[in-house]
């Protein structure tokens, strides 16, 4: 999977760490079993394919949400955010996806996404 987002600096704290603001923007999905594809999603796309796709619905309610990220002064993530509501606005009141979303979206999950992402944290708001 492939997730497109948009950092943004809100808040440069005393201690040197950043408040920023991640808005999710597109994903893409494959999923390839031997030469048989299952399921391809790409969010960038007409919404005619996501018929019988059991993520389509959920990754398309993630496009143009928010969390809000804490970052100390050396760019770790120390703290995340607004998962719950996240979850919340996207899967509602279904407990596995939450829980999913919730475990997922760790402060040690968001930690390594951001450490291999192909640019760096912003530095200004």
């Amino acid at each position: 999977m492939a997730a497109d987002y948009t950092l943004s600096v809100l808040k440069e704290r005393a201690d040197g760490g950043r408040d920023l603001d991640l808005k999710f923007t597109a994903f893409k999905m494959k999923s390839v079993e031997g030469d048989r594809q299952r399921m391809n999603f790409d969010s960038t796309q007409h919404t005619a394919p996501d018929a019988g796709n059991p993520v389509a619905a959920m990754l398309r309610k993630l496009i143009g949400r928010h969390v809000r990220l804490q970052l100390d002064a050396g760019g770790k993530v120390t703290g995340v955010e607004g998962v719950d509501e996240l979850a919340a606005q996207v899967v509602g009141n279904s407990p596995s996806p939450a829980s999913t979303c919730s475990t997922g979206c760790s402060v040690k999950t968001v930690s390594s996404s951001l450490a291999c992402m192909p640019r760096p944290c912003p530095t200004t708001p």
